[in-house]
């Protein structure tokens, strides 16, 4: 069949077709701009652009400016040096930070003052309301009332050249170099992956772009950082002096190098102005503003000629697809494979050969024809359909409705539960503490209140899961956990402990009440420890230690004569009928040691033993010499460093000097 389209406004339109070609003009505004710097914008909801921008005059000085589709006029603000910022809400309404002087909202031809804080930068969240920034940090502007926002890292700032706010409300502010991401939850959170960013601009998808001051274009989304996402368009090492998103996703990006201007940039095409051409001069642009018609105003600082690209109409003959048909006749001349010469592709709701008419033969656009579909105003029935059982449609045209009642219980699968066995459906008898629905309501009837597996017939406690008769006896808690009627208590040596608190229940004298016997690795009374004596820590315990605060005494260590000291504890002391020497000195150089040192006597010895003894009485070195020896030489540097003693016995005579090792 044929169904007919309304073709008379289109044909009309197609008659009075228009091409559109951009056009560049340069506008002179001297006598309201004034050298500007710092230049923002703004479009209210009737379509006028406001900017505002800093100039110098007697000091730092402000003004605003406002263009009504035809021309440029001055504006007034209440104060004519504290503008700092101006914003447009999500009902067209404009807004201004003044500083000191705090928010204004422009009311009716004329400027209200909101709140009365230093206001620098604006911003509107999702739901309306302001979150405006100054030296102190972020803050919150909700029905009037202004709070402080998380400004933990908040770092201190005058100049401010990015502040934006994303989809989920977190504001990005660029201080200097420093972006800072700030949201309720973290306060200001520095992104450093952005290398020295030197712009940043939201676009509408929700990207945050930063112009990088290597050239390098980023973007964080989500707030994940993507690294040089625009390649081969803006020079590499120069950074950008503007940047722009319009409403189509267009980049309006300020270059410098040899060539300055404005590089209009999108994934199919890219566009350059020169700075010349715009605005009159061969320097940077610093702002391109895009009205929500399309058209870009180009400023730069300390010039009053702004750049102004726009699109006009023109009457000539247009044929944008190239297909030989002009726009009066062509139905759609953006596509080359429709004019009037095309031919007709059925059912594909497209008038390829422009007369007006589209040949359906598929009512319900589910791709198969009413010959083929059993009911062609209903797209989710055609040929290809999935058949849904038990409902008494035929959804996939094969002639038949699909029953299915699996179990022959008189009840179809979409109302029984368990469709293959006749026992259970919505008639059936609901069984107790089976854990099947019998009857299909949904529910099991359980009289097993904690859950544990056992009714509460053999379940001796029904509201606690861990007793239950599969239980494990805890002994010795005054609980039956297994449900047998009997508690169950250990305490096999019968020495009043039970098991649960006796580290041995197999020995009577070993319970939290013994008395801890030292230096027998036997924790008595179960505090955890084993009791230890060795005072001297010379590895010898208090029982076999004769002296336990003295470490040169021990089982181990080598007796001296004739000190009265029974330093190996054998019970004795060892004396021998050795004199000392009444003459001789012994000479030890150096002394302290750290090497070769040289022990020296005042006359020859004969049949002489030498021993050099450690601090704990063990022997280190022992030298003997049946001949005169009136010296010799030992080496100290594998020695440990201390004190130890030289014993020197000659004939029937000894004598002891000390020897440091350091």
């Amino acid at each position: 069949m044929k169904k007919q389209i309304l073709i008379l406004l289109c044909l009309a339109l197609a008659v009075l077709a228009y091409a559109q070609e951009e056009k560049i003009e340069q506008v002179d505004l001297n006598g309201i701009l004034n050298s500007p710097f710092d230049i923002e914008g703004a479009e209210t909801a009737n379509g006028d652009v406001w900017v505002m921008h800093s100039f110098i005059g007697n000091g730092l000085e402000s003004a605003l400016m406002r263009y009504d589709g035809e021309e440029w006029s001055s504006e007034t603000f209440p104060c004519n040096t504290c503008l700092r910022d101006i914003k447009v809400d999500q009902d067209g309404t404009l807004w201004a930070a003044a500083d000191t002087e705090g928010i204004y909202k422009h009311v009716n031809g004329s400027w209200e003052q909101v709140v009365e804080n230093t206001a620098i930068k604006i911003a509107f969240t999702s739901d309306g309301n302001i979150k405006f920034v100054n030296t102190d940090g972020v803050f919150n502007l909700i029905d009037g009332a202004v709070t402080e926002s998380n400004n933990t890292g908040s770092p201190t700032f005058f100049a401010l050249p990015g502040f934006e706010i994303d989809n989920n409300d977190d504001l990005w502010i660029l201080k200097s170099m420093d972006l800072f991401q700030v949201s309720p939850n973290s306060g200001w959170t520095p992104r450093t992956e952005s290398f020295n960013p030197v712009l940043i601009e939201m676009a509408p998808d929700g990207k945050l772009w930063t112009a990088e001051n290597t050239g390098v274009l980023s973007y964080f989304e989500n707030g994940t950082y993507n690294y040089n996402q625009i390649t081969g368009v803006f020079p590499m090492g120069v950074k950008a002096t503007a940047i722009t998103i319009d409403q189509e996703n267009n980049f309006w990006v300020g270059v410098q190098g040899d060539n300055p201007g404005v590089t209009k940039y999108n994934s199919e095409a890219t566009k350059k102005y020169k700075s010349e051409a715009l605005v009159g001069s061969a320097s940077p642009v610093h702002k391109v503003f895009i009205t929500s018609k399309g058209e870009a105003w180009v400023f730069q600082n300390y010039n009053n000629t702004v750049g102004h690209i726009y699109m006009t109409e023109v009457t000539e003959p247009v044929d944008a697809d190239e297909d030989g048909f002009n726009a009066d006749v062509d139905c759609d001349d953006n596509d080359p494979a429709i004019n009037p010469d095309a031919t007709e592709i059925p059912n594909n709701d497209i008038d390829e050969n422009c007369d007006g008419e589209i040949t359906v033969i598929d009512n319900d656009q589910d791709g198969f024809n009413s010959d083929v579909d059993c009911d062609d105003n209903d797209p989710s029935i055609n040929p290809d359909a999935t058949e849904i059982p038990n409902n008494d449609i035929d959804e996939n045209c094969d002639g038949e409705i699909t029953v299915i009642d699996n179990d022959q219980d008189g009840f179809n699968s979409d109302v029984d539960c368990d469709d293959n066995d006749p026992a259970i459906n919505p008639d059936a008898t609901e069984i107790p503490n089976n854990d099947i629905d019998e009857n299909c309501d949904g529910e099991v009837t359980v009289i097993d209140n904690d859950q544990d597996g056992f009714n509460s017939d053999v379940d001796c406690d029904d509201n606690d899961p861990a007793i239950n008769p599969d239980a494990t006896e805890i002994p010795n808690n005054d609980i039956d956990e297994n449900c047998d009627g009997e508690l169950t208590v250990v305490d096999n040596d019968d020495d009043g402990f039970n098991s649960d608190v006796d580290c041995d229940d197999n020995d009577p004298s070993i319970n939290p009440d013994a008395a801890e016997i030292p230096n027998n690795d036997i924790d008595e009374n179960c505090d955890g420890e084993i009791t230890v004596i060795d005072n001297d820590e010379d590895g010898f315990n208090s029982d076999v230690d004769c002296d336990d605060n003295n470490a040169a005494i021990n089982p181990d260590a080598t007796e001296i004569p004739n000190n009265n000291i029974d330093e190996d504890c054998d019970g004795s002391d060892l004396t021998s009928s050795l004199e000392e020497f009444e003459n001789l000195k012994i000479s030890i150089s150096p002394n302290p040691s750290k090497g070769n040192t040289r022990i020296s006597f005042t006359q020859p010895l004969n049949n002489t033993v030498i021993k050099i003894i450690g601090f704990d009485g063990k022997v280190i070195q022992r030298i003997e010499s049946k001949s005169a020896l009136q010296y010799f030489d030992i080496n100290t540097s594998n020695f440990s460093k201390g004190v130890y003693i030289v014993n020197v016995v000659s004939e029937n005579n000894f004598k002891n000097e000390r020897l440091v090792v350091e």
